[in-house]
């Protein structure tokens, strides 16, 4: 849809963008390395660049993930668990999150059903973004830090809520 696309490159740019940061002396960060460079000062790269892609499609692992291995970058996936828990065909299976994982990506949570989050009750926001951040991390072994916010919208009690849950930040479109 138009919302999509405008949000999307095809494979081809994907792989010029890569092509370009590789060759333009870039060094991928996750937003791991982000937060302690700036809460601890941990030294970054000397030109860092984060990477991220939303919603866990099946082409973040047919097409981005073996582009990202081939020019050497890592990457942040955000996932929303709903659809991988139901085995959706157009997204990311648990097997593939835990192989990119293991090859060095790095995983976020993106909501349980990617919902508008604002206006919401607390329990309605514990269930949406805490519920994803478990199970991801059930899988993958190790904390989940970062969110990204379904279609970039928050507000306050969001943002109190990711707090509460224990993440480090969180990312949007704008």
């Amino acid at each position: 849809d138009a919302v999509r696309r405008d949000l999307s490159v095809t494979p081809e740019q994907f792989e010029e963008h890569l092509r370009f940061l590789a060759q333009a002396g870039y060094t991928s960060i996750s937003l791991h390395d982000l937060a302690l460079a700036l809460q601890i000062g941990q030294p970054l790269p000397e030109k860092p660049v984060v990477i991220t892609l939303d919603d866990g499609y099946r082409d973040n692992y047919e097409a981005a993930f073996p582009l990202l291995q081939h020019y050497g970058f890592t990457a942040t996936f955000f996932l929303l668990t709903s659809v991988l828990d139901q085995e959706h065909p157009n997204y990311v299976t648990w097997e593939q999150v835990i192989e990119m994982d293991a090859a060095g990506m790095e995983m976020g949570a993106h909501g349980y059903t990617h919902m508008d989050l604002r206006e919401r009750t607390v329990d309605y926001l514990v269930w949406q973004v805490l519920g994803s951040k478990e199970a991801i991390e059930a899988r993958i072994g190790k904390p989940v830090r970062f969110f990204c916010y379904p279609s970039g919208q928050y507000d306050d009690l969001v943002v109190r809520v990711l707090h509460s849950a224990d993440y480090w930040g969180a990312v949007t479109v704008a």
